[in-house]
């Protein structure tokens, strides 16, 4: 992942494929939890599996976002802004 700020999103799309690439595991994980350690388990996943997400987006907006908005954004709300973004 490179540091460099941009305004086509290019470290965050990169995650997002790799995000992306393990989601079938992840859902299966959901699909198998039954008991509360392991829905406790799907959730520490999941955020797991966002934080290079967020991170990725903080290095391309850093320039106009803080690092605690970044981290604290949804899946949903990072794909709408970065589809904006002309590629």
């Amino acid at each position: 992942m490179t540091t460099t700020m941009n305004n086509g999103f290019s470290n965050t799309r990169a995650a997002l494929v790799e995000y992306e690439a393990n989601a079938s595991v992840r859902a299966q994980a959901w699909d198998e939890a039954w008991t509360t350690a392991e829905i406790q388990a799907c959730q520490k996943g999941n955020e797991e599996a966002m934080h290079p997400v967020r991170m990725a987006f903080y290095l391309d907006t850093r320039h106009i976002n803080s690092k605690e908005i970044c981290m604290s954004l949804p899946l949903h709300r990072i794909k709408e802004i970065i589809g904006r973004a002309k590629n």
